[in-house]
């Protein structure tokens, strides 16, 4: 533990690993930190959709990181992949809303960011998806998905190819600073030093801060069920009423997600996985024939207004954070490294204002 790394991460989910690769890509030498085991928290039980839940519904600067992060995340799967050997399994699935009262206003988001999408009648949505009440659809046939936990392996196993150096079942006690500059984080093992800190620690990120936290990132729980299907038996993304279903490659569907704040507990009660079940039906009919694999829950990193923290901690220099992506994690993890990464190669306190870990 005495060698002084460049970059210490304090936090090993998928905004941290992004991070990690974009930073090494700079040159720098780089350490990750995790309390567990790398990747086991939101970036392994989330849903790994690449595109926003009605991306019409978030702010201007939360939809510009979201467009960037679908826009770069082939290449960078491909990269992490090439050099790990492991198959993320990144796929363009599309995805199909379904809810008739968003129907409109995602054809206009559509209209404005230049984004194909196809309108399905009754008809053809029975076609696809066996007989349903629902209306109408809106098929967006470019947006992706990838299966989170196999990225968390991949980007694990190319870091370490890379000479990151990787420290699990290592909570971080807290940042070490001189006169308000970041000198190191303290943790169970000892001080890992360096000369710049990242927290990306997800929902822990401000318990992990304590007082120089600039504003609470906090937990909103949400459940998932994962069932047991055939190959092909779902050929895309559904959304309706804020849940989705996702078709893996191996037949599987995920079903989420529920939002519930109120603390750090990951619990999960029957009444919740009959509800979800009965969302996917709702969906899907043929869902409803599906056994159920596994019911687990994981805690999403949200903030006050709704938008992530990304740069340098105010009155201490050196200490960053890459933190509150809230429900988009996954799909802007390479978006949010790309600006931590220019904010420490470009000496920046603030890349951009909307993210300023200052703003409040």
């Amino acid at each position: 533990m005495k060698s002084d790394y460049d970059v210490a991460i304090a936090g090993g989910g998928l905004v941290g690993l992004s991070t990690a690769w974009y930073l090494l890509d700079a040159g720098y030498r780089v350490t990750v930190i995790d309390a567990g085991k790398i990747g086991r928290e939101a970036s392994w039980a989330g849903g790994g959709i690449l595109f926003p839940i009605y991306p019409w519904k978030y702010s201007a600067a939360v939809q510009r990181l979201s467009q960037r992060g679908r826009a770069i995340y082939s290449d960078f799967v491909a990269a992490v992949d090439a050099c790990s050997g492991i198959d993320s399994e990144y796929r363009e699935t599309g995805l199909c809303v379904l809810d008739d009262a968003e129907i409109e206003k995602g054809r206009a988001w559509a209209e404005q960011h230049a984004e194909p999408t196809a309108a399905l009648d009754n008809a053809a949505l029975s076609k696809w998806f066996g007989k349903t009440q629902t209306p109408r659809g809106l098929f967006f046939p470019h947006a992706a998905q990838v299966r989170n936990p196999r990225l968390c392996q991949s980007l694990l196993s190319a870091l370490v190819r890379r000479g990151a150096r990787v420290l699990e079942d290592c909570p971080v006690t807290g940042p070490r600073t001189d006169n308000r500059v970041f000198k190191g984080f303290d943790t169970a093992q000892g001080i890992v030093r360096a000369t710049h800190g990242v927290v990306a620690a997800g929902s822990w990120s401000s318990l992990l801060l304590g007082e120089l936290a600039p504003q609470p990132i906090f937990p909103v729980c949400g459940q998932m069920l994962l069932m047991r299907g055939a190959p092909g038996l779902l050929p895309t993304v559904l959304l309706q009423n804020g849940r989705y279903a996702i078709p893996r490659a191996d037949g599987r569907i995920l079903v989420g997600s529920t939002l519930e704040p109120g603390g750090y507990e990951r619990k999960t009660d029957g009444e919740t996985a009959a509800s979800l079940r009965s969302s996917a039906i709702g969906m899907c009919a043929a869902l409803g024939d599906l056994p159920i694999e596994k019911h687990w829950a994981g805690l999403r990193p949200a903030t006050g207004d709704g938008q992530p923290l990304i740069g340098q901690l105010p009155g201490v220099t050196g200490l960053y954070l890459n933190s509150g992506q809230y429900r988009n994690g996954v799909l802007c993890a390479p978006s949010s490294a790309e600006i931590l990464r220019d904010a420490i190669v470009q000496g920046l306190t603030a890349p951009i204002s909307a993210f300023d870990p200052a703003r409040l």
